[in-house]
């Protein structure tokens, strides 16, 4: 009887197999499921675009065509003191700005949490934390900045090349950029390695980005989302000396109000934001420089 009992147990030989195998099996399918994980917050992500899309509409259809106002040179930021409104006012607080105008004008609901449209689920705020933690204690605040996930092209109205030095580039899917159109609907840019240095080889955008802590200007990302490719020597002279390049291609304009059925084809907001690093001091940020 005792030596039945024993032959009915798992031996230390058998347990070691039956984990090695485990382990085996979860190095072959984790990396399947991680692409399978990241392709549907891909999905989610467009789907967000989408629907600021139709937001954007039904804010042009209240405002006499009109889209949201970039009076903001950051441009993720949804509440900040804006650099200049339409008629050039520089004002001294805070209110909402560039794709926070939706939230004003109660065209997209007030965030509760992450799972809002304004966060894109595989988006992390600059700091790597919850995009919703930052958004909840600074909205509304007179002393405060919120940023979302999302970049709004206020290139459209003004502020079209403007950088700040101590920003780089965060791709939250890595080699892919989604992004939405005028006419509502939503693509992905491929990011492909480039030689942006000789010296370095093959980068994909975000590595050069944090290599010379640098965010790439608004209007030139949504210049290779038009043209469906980076321009390597464009990207090559603006970082030779990006302040140089600014001062020479900022158009110094005030930004106006801007038609929507007068834009064309063109790209209102992408997921790809500028983050800062911890060297920053904490009161210049979210403060290009302006050209």
């Amino acid at each position: 009887m005792e030596s039945r009992r024993k032959s009915e147990g798992f031996t230390l030989i058998e347990l070691l197999v039956v984990i090695s195998i485990i382990a085996m099996l979860l190095a072959i399918l984790m990396p399947s499921l991680t692409r399978s994980r990241e392709q549907s917050k891909r999905v989610v992500c467009l789907a967000n675009l989408h629907a600021i899309g139709q937001s954007l509409y039904l804010y042009a259809h209240d405002f006499d065509g009109m889209i949201v106002p970039g009076e903001c040179q950051t441009p993720w930021d949804v509440w900040s003191v804006p650099t200049e409104n339409a008629g050039g006012v520089i004002r001294d607080q805070p209110q909402s700005v560039n794709l926070g105008h939706l939230l004003s004008a109660d065209k997209v609901p007030m965030p509760t949490g992450d799972n809002h449209i304004f966060f894109c689920p595989s988006g992390s705020n600059f700091d790597r934390g919850r995009p919703y933690d930052n958004f909840k204690s600074t909205w509304g605040e007179s002393d405060s900045t919120t940023y979302i996930t999302y970049m709004f092209n206020n290139s459209l109205d003004g502020f079209d090349n403007c950088v700040a030095p101590g920003q780089q580039s965060i791709l939250f899917h890595t080699d892919k950029i989604n992004y939405l159109l005028t006419d509502g609907s939503v693509h992905v840019f491929n990011v492909k390695k480039l030689v942006y240095d000789d010296n370095v080889g093959a980068e994909g955008l975000a590595q050069v980005c944090s290599r010379t802590d640098v965010c790439f200007p608004t209007s030139m990302l949504h210049g290779w989302f038009a043209n469906g490719q980076v321009n390597i020597d464009e990207a090559k002279e603006f970082l030779a000396n990006p302040m140089s390049w600014v001062s020479q291609h900022a158009t110094g304009t005030i930004s106006k109000p801007v038609r929507l059925s007068n834009l064309g084809k063109k790209s209102l907001v992408a997921d790809v934001v500028g983050g800062w690093k911890k060297s920053v001091q904490p009161e210049t940020r979210g403060r290009p420089v302006p050209g």
